[in-house]
């Protein structure tokens, strides 16, 4: 059976109010875009995944999910579409940002158009920086196989950013609650910078997705050893690691550690064992990445990392990243040793957290940055009760993304530019959006 009974019920009693809309926002794609036809097709399949996704999951007993999804996509195509019409009007591309978006697309473009002439040569014998950057690539063979589709990755990524969502719900239903799990999801669904990274062409959402997979799919082989099916989800678990490891390494690292130092924490013989593999697969990956970090140090500061000591090379990468961008913050900052990285642990925190403040918003593109950050002023102080709540009742379920948390927030520390800082903080907001749930739930219940 495709469905239960009860799902297939609901789905068609709602269909008059959800495929019409579904239908309008491809016919308009259609008409406007001669792209429509791979872009209809990316957006079809991804909604009879996510329905058979949820209906797989969940026995037939969540179609407000599915509800939920529909929204958030709707949601997310129809700004993305704005968006690049604003863009390509104005610019001649939909790249909306014009920033990296619009460089990986044309960097990618050249690499395509380098491929149909001599062959598949790497990235990397032309553009040194970007040799090891697992997301050209992939658009790269995305415009090689299909053709020349800018507006395609847009579209790609709003459908990604949707199905992160169920990941989401179905992480934290298995930790704590369905209205838990449902308010994290629609937290996710219409967050400011969750919608506006869902619509650009940047490898953030592409990376917070498989992130949030891995531990759908971690939580689905606990027990592996003992349980054959579960075997194949851990198997399955190790591609998505290693296109992670080329789109954004940092994120693989701090995904692998949070997953070995949550079993470490309630560690017995079989975790050991689990332990010790997570450690081998991460020794690996930074095999495998080391060469590719390692180059690009001497590229762009002159210096192999291995020569200088930890927090130096921090410091050091913090100086190369206020060179970028208008929005500097604290540029005599120095985190250089143990020390200064404790004294100045505060302040850096306060922008982690809190930046952009009201008076950092000078344009209309960073609007949702100014939203964004009322909302959070008024909710942080149900993420810090949901934390806190967590480590007390649920430790050990909800030890990987906690530890996740805290190794993410460890790595903003680098972060000197307020725009980039608002970017790369898309990964972290998932798990503050559950522990915004948790915290408003106990609030609600006690209430």
């Amino acid at each position: 059976m495709w469905a239960s009974g009860e799902m297939r019920e609901m789905y068609f009693a709602n269909k008059k109010l959800y495929l019409p809309l579904v239908g309008v926002i491809i016919g308009l794609i259609s008409v406007l875009f001669p792209q429509f036809i791979v872009i209809s097709v990316v957006i079809i399949i991804t909604i009879i995944f996510a329905f058979y996704f949820i209906t797989f999951n969940e026995k037939g007993k969540a179609f407000h999910i599915f509800r939920i999804f529909l929204i958030a996509l709707t949601l997310r195509l129809v700004i993305c579409l704005l968006l690049s019409l604003i863009s390509y009007f104005k610019r001649g591309h939909p790249f909306f940002l014009g920033c990296d978006d619009y460089r990986f697309s044309i960097d990618a473009l050249g690499a395509a158009e380098r491929w149909r002439k001599v062959g598949f040569v790497s990235v990397s014998d032309y553009l040194p920086c970007y040799g090891g950057d697992g997301y050209i690539y992939l658009l790269s063979l995305l415009f090689y196989f299909i053709g020349a589709y800018t507006f395609l990755p847009l579209f790609i990524n709003c459908c990604l950013g949707a199905l992160t969502i169920i990941f989401i719900y179905l992480i934290s239903k298995k930790i704590y609650n369905a209205r838990v799990a449902s308010l994290a999801a629609l937290l996710l669904s219409f967050w400011p910078s969750a919608v506006l990274w869902s619509t650009q062409n940047l490898k953030e959402t592409s990376a917070v997705f498989i992130v949030y997979l891995v531990f759908f799919l971690f939580s689905k082989f606990r027990g592996w050893l003992q349980d054959k099916k579960r075997l194949i989800y851990f198997l399955i678990t190790l591609l998505p690691l290693a296109l992670l490891a080329k789109i954004r390494s940092y994120m693989m690292v701090c995904l692998i550690l949070s997953i070995v130092i949550a079993k470490l924490f309630f560690v017995t013989k079989k975790r050991l064992i689990f332990s010790l593999l997570g450690i081998v697969i991460l020794i690996m990956a930074f095999h495998q990445n080391w060469f590719y970090i390692n180059d690009i140090f001497i590229y762009r500061f002159g210096i192999s990392p291995i020569k200088i000591q930890f927090f130096e090379l921090l410091n050091q990468y913090r100086y190369y990243r206020i060179q970028e961008g208008s929005t500097v913050f604290l540029p005599g900052l120095k985190i250089a040793s143990l020390s200064s990285f404790i004294l100045n642990s505060p302040i850096v925190l306060m922008y982690i957290f809190f930046a952009p403040f009201p008076w950092q918003v000078f344009k209309a593109s960073q609007l949702f940055a100014a939203i964004e950050m009322l909302i959070w002023y008024l909710l942080v102080i149900f993420a810090i009760r949901g934390f806190f709540i967590s480590m007390r009742y649920k430790l050990k379920e909800s030890s990987p993304i906690l530890v996740f948390l805290v190794l993410s927030i460890f790595v903003l520390f680098v972060e000197g530019n307020v725009g980039a800082l608002f970017r790369h903080r898309y990964v972290i907001w998932p798990v503050l959006h559950i522990m915004i749930s948790v915290g408003l739930f106990f609030h609600l219940e006690k209430e």
